[in-house]
């Protein structure tokens, strides 16, 4: 297997790896090895990659192994999957993308202060975490707002 070669140097760093697409006996063994990843993970400690005449060993951060599921989840279903690298600070089209809303609809969350942002020339940067964090409060309110509905539902005897 040949080497990675890594490096830091962003200019040579893709914008984003080219989607591979699953075969039969792809899905089949990612679904299998999602599994056994899903058990090894449940400690919460960094997984340990041992190559098979145990000569090499690289522990990787429980951060990529759980990316690492995800993929294997996505490849069992039969889904194409890539990877888009993500830098700390995004363009607007960027969280855009992220939150998958339009870039109009984003730009009004910034006008109404809901999303920290600041402005490099006529461009708007926004911090990675500043937008998950405002997904994850939306995803939250959208939550509690549907639990609400099924409560009144239920008290309505609306068959919920």
């Amino acid at each position: 297997m040949p080497a990675l070669n890594m490096t830091t140097d962003s200019a040579r760093t893709p914008h984003a790896i080219q989607p591979t697409v699953p075969t039969e006996r792809d899905s089949a063994q990612a679904l299998a090895s999602g599994r056994i990843l899903e058990f090894i993970l449940q400690d919460g400690q960094d997984l340990v990659l041992t190559s098979r005449e145990e000569k090499t060993q690289a522990a990787v951060p429980v951060k990529a192994a759980r990316m690492l599921l995800s993929i294997l989840d996505q490849m069992a279903r039969g889904n194409p999957v890539a990877v888009v690298p993500l830098r700390k600070e995004l363009s607007a089209q960027q969280a855009a993308d992220i939150l998958r809303v339009s870039r109009p609809f984003l730009m009004q969350l910034l006008k109404d202060g809901k999303i920290p942002y600041r402005m490099v020339g006529t461009h708007h940067r926004l911090n990675y975490e500043d937008v998950a964090e405002y997904d994850r409060k939306d995803c939250a309110e959208r939550e509690e707002a549907f639990s609400e509905l099924v409560k009144q539902a239920q008290e309505l005897n609306m068959g919920y």
